[in-house]
């Protein structure tokens, strides 16, 4: 009887010191939720900077893009609308001369377009679901498809005569007329 007494407190006694140690492990947050505790943090990153570094690393260009969308989504948060409509419009008026097509196939370029597009349109997506403004929804939508085009090329996954890019661009001149562009 007395063994088994002596079993069951050391049993409960295991169990405690069990549910203790659990209580202390750290379960290693989403990559989202790191994200913005970075974003919350440093609001001080030098873009141009990180966007120099991807650029002359020997990465490949799937692995910039990469790099490229994280900066970009911590960038976004520190956007104002006005900083995301000047990308858009820089876009925009890179595609309208044709710098947009002749520039794709040079890292420096490409690295720094695909950031302006990813950020501006993060930011636009995030004014849309904080208030609803039915044009940033729509701006962000025109800048989806500059991004699959950027994207895709870029990577040489496509060219601008694929069938995808002819629809992301007719996609593009749709929404600009939308957003009166």
């Amino acid at each position: 009887m007395k063994n088994t007494k002596n079993l069951i407190i050391g049993l409960v006694f295991l169990f405690g010191m069990f549910i203790l140690f659990i209580s202390t492990i750290e379960v290693p947050e989403d990559s989202d939720a790191e994200l913005e505790k970075v974003e919350d943090n440093d609001l001080n990153i030098d873009y141009n900077k990180e966007l120099e570094n991807i650029i002359n690393t020997e990465k490949t260009k799937t692995e910039k893009m990469d790099e490229v969308y994280y900066l970009a989504k911590t960038h976004s948060n520190n956007l104002t609308q006005d900083e995301a409509n000047n990308y858009l419009e820089e876009t925009v008026s890179d595609y309208k001369s044709g710098a947009l097509k002749d520039n794709l196939n040079n890292d420096d370029y490409a690295v720094r377009i695909m950031f302006k597009v990813q950020a501006a349109r993060k930011a636009l997506e995030n004014d849309f679901k904080e208030s609803e403004n039915q044009k940033s929804y729509e701006k962000a939508n025109v800048l989806i498809d500059f991004e699959q085009i950027i994207k895709y090329i870029y990577r040489e996954v496509d060219d601008w005569d694929s069938e995808s890019t002819i629809s992301n661009i007719d996609q593009i001149e749709d929404g600009l007329v939308e957003i009166g562009m």
